[in-house]
């Protein structure tokens, strides 16, 4: 029996607090098998940031950081976001917004991202640069 070597290779990143918010999320929606726009992560990595927030303070936001080209643009990619458990609303009015919980978002102190990858073919490895 031929044996298979196994090729192994750790990836250890710096990553800015954003980033590591969004670098969750990610992983979130990946595991969960959803699917997203670039303009979805790019509101929900706002609203990790911010921890919750209130629906129309948050819209304008998204408006002026050019996320989405309107405010009903933004309350329709919340609503959406909300189908998908991936956003929160509360409070009597439904007025403040928060990502689910489901989402378990480390946002405190220092987060390690530590990647470990195994690939029996040195090939795989070697096209994506690692070896």
């Amino acid at each position: 029996m031929a044996e298979v070597e196994v090729v192994k290779w750790n990836k250890t990143l710096t990553m800015t607090k954003p980033e590591i918010i969004r670098f969750q999320i990610i992983v979130h929606c990946h595991f969960q098998k959803l699917h997203i726009s670039s303009a979805d992560l790019d509101c929900l990595t706002l609203l990790g940031q911010k921890g919750s927030a209130d629906l129309t303070a948050f819209c304008e936001l998204l408006t002026q950081e050019d996320v989405f080209k309107s405010i009903q643009s933004s309350r329709n990619a919340i609503t959406r976001l909300q189908d998908k458990k991936l956003i929160l609303k509360e409070g009597r009015n439904k007025k403040k917004i928060l990502l689910h919980s489901d989402i378990k978002l480390q946002r405190a102190g220092n987060v390690l991202v530590d990647i470990k990858c195994f690939s029996p073919q040195r090939e795989l490895a070697n096209q994506i640069g690692v070896v």
